[in-house]
C-alpha cells in the first residue's frame, strides 16, 4: 500500500512533552492515523553533530513514548510505551 499525503495535525515539543498526530490515506482511500506522545520522565535531550562539523543542534528523543495507529474505520494498534519518537530543531 502507498500513502498519498501525510498531513500533520500536531506536532509539540517542549521540555517535558514530545507529540505528532498526522493523518493519511491509502491508496485505496482507507484513513490511517498515528499518534505518539512521549512525557517527561522519558523525554530527554541529547546534541546531535550537524553533518558538517560546523556544532551541535539539540535532539529531544523519547524512547518510551505510547503510540496508537488507526487503520482504517475498524482496527487499533496501540501501545503505552515503547515507541519511539525523536524530534530536531532548535
Amino acid at each position: 500500500m502507498k500513502v498519498q499525503k501525510i498531513k500533520e495535525l500536531k506536532i509539540a515539543r517542549t521540555s517535558s512533552t514530545s507529540a505528532m498526530d498526522f493523518f493519511c490515506r491509502l491508496d485505496d482511500g482507507s484513513p490511517l492515523e498515528a499518534s505518539i506522545e512521549g512525557i517527561a520522565p522519558g523525554v530527554h535531550e541529547l546534541p546531535y553533530t550537524k553533518t558538517d562539523g560546523s556544532g551541535y543542534f539539540p535532539v529531544s528523543n523519547a524512547s518510551l513514548a505510547r503510540a496508537t495507529v488507526k487503520l482504517g474505520h475498524s482496527e487499533t494498534l496501540e501501545t503505552e510505551t515503547g515507541a519511539a519518537l525523536e524530534m530536531g530543531g532548535a
